[in-house]
């Protein structure tokens, strides 16, 4: 019922932030941070197909080349980012009824950010990052299906982006190798078209180690005004968290999947991501090793 309640006196794209990145990064968990103050009418997941009709036929994970037209991917998106779209599932955690401002989160769009953000230009986006073993693992944990099959039939994607790292990995060798590989077109994509600057880039280890800082460069970055509360709720678990999770547990939010994970997976993940050369951005370290990421792969 929420959904036929809440106003939206200015759809206006500027008053919408859009949050994106890989599924198991820790997106639910900062979208939480970010309307801590109930600002935003939040938006979940709107381009789920399987819950939203009018995404039914965008692939698991499309991807739409920037000056790509097609009124069937636009006009939903138009929808979704002006906020005129309403449906149980989106409004499911929205407690805003009178603002005018948005919060769009979703894990489906990474490969088509560019094309969003050529649509939208005064939308503002966040994108969110997080290392390529601890988002395996949690996906491992969570039984996710890993439908890179699907994913690689799409052939302006493999041809604007994923033939040369193809080439030089292989095919995947089982169930956790497509984790991977899933990870790595995620990301490999957006930071191939982003421009540095265009996007605000959030670490999700930085926002576990140096929560504050983190914090206050984001809300700059989208003209939110920081508010000090939020700090108090940094350590509360998201709603997307796992009831054997690190966090529920109160231990280390970034190292927990090192102990957990054998070895010689954690090399092949290396190897793997250092096959599709996102080891410019996370290697064996914790810590992701690029300060702009997006300066480093960016064709614009």
């Amino acid at each position: 019922m929420r959904s036929l309640f809440f106003r939206n006196p200015d759809p206006d794209p500027a008053n919408t932030v859009f949050l994106c990145g890989s599924g198991r990064s820790g997106t639910t968990w900062l979208a939480d941070l970010i309307n801590n103050g109930n600002d935003y009418r939040y938006l979940f997941e709107p381009f789920s197909r399987a819950k939203v009709p009018a995404c039914r036929h965008f692939n698991i994970r499309q991807y739409l080349r920037p000056d790509n037209m097609d009124a069937a991917y636009l006009e939903p998106a138009t929808a979704i980012v002006t906020g005129t779209m309403r449906r149980r599932w989106i409004d499911k955690y929205n407690r805003c009824y009178r603002g005018d401002k948005r919060l769009v989160k979703d894990i489906r769009v990474n490969l088509f950010t560019a094309w969003m953000q050529a649509r939208f230009p005064k939308t503002k986006f966040v994108f969110v990052m997080r290392h390529p073993g601890a988002v395996t693992l949690s996906r491992m944990k969570r039984k996710w299906r890993a439908r890179t099959d699907e994913v690689l039939k799409q052939e302006d994607l493999v041809s604007d982006h994923l033939e040369a790292p193809l080439a030089r990995v292989g095919e995947p060798r089982d169930r956790f190798d497509r984790h991977v590989f899933m990870w790595c077109i995620e990301n490999l994509v957006p930071l191939r078209q982003l421009a540095s600057g265009s996007v605000h880039v959030v670490y999700y280890e930085h926002l576990c180690t140096d929560p504050e800082p983190t914090l206050r460069a984001l809300a700059a970055a989208i003209g939110h005004e920081f508010d000090p509360k939020v700090m108090a709720r940094v350590g509360k678990p998201s709603r997307q968290a796992l009831p054997n999770s690190a966090v529920r547990r109160g231990e280390d939010l970034t190292a927990k999947w090192r102990t957990v994970m054998p070895k010689e997976k954690i090399d092949r993940v290396l190897e793997i991501v250092a096959g599709f050369g996102l080891d410019k951005v996370y290697t064996d370290d914790l810590m992701p090793v690029a300060t702009d990421p997006l300066a480093l792969f960016s064709d614009a």
